[in-house]
């Protein structure tokens, strides 16, 4: 939940305000410092990450994007599925990585044996 903050419009942050200063009258502190802090967020982090993103090379902003994309991605799947079984899936996904790099070597040296012993 906490990347959908970045998708919040300008408009909204007002009513953010507001809600921070309802929740400090209920008495609910920790809900108005999230919400002052995501207000926050909101007004000030497009001004400081624009520049810096205008900077970074195209490559890395790719790369920012994709992991930015996969986090939204996990996000998702811990509304649908949950937290737990998405650790797990994740894990797994981790673990068939790990797996296909350190077997590609070995694959690529028998390709490369079938293809030599076939044109022989």
């Amino acid at each position: 939940m906490r990347n959908l903050i970045l998708f919040i419009p300008q408009e909204l942050v007002v009513f953010m305000f507001v809600g921070a200063g309802l929740a400090m009258i209920v008495g609910a502190r920790r809900i108005a410092s999230g919400l002052l802090l995501a207000a926050m967020a909101v007004i000030f982090l497009p001004v400081l990450l624009a520049p810096m993103f205008d900077a970074l090379p195209s490559w890395l902003l790719w790369s920012l994007l994709v992991v930015f994309g996969l986090s939204l991605l996990r996000g998702m799947f811990v509304v649908v599925i949950g937290k737990n079984s998405t650790d797990h899936m994740v894990g797994i996904l981790a673990a068939d990585v790990v797996r296909a790099t350190l077997l590609a070597p070995f694959r690529f040296i028998g390709w490369l044996a079938r293809r030599l012993l076939r044109h022989r």
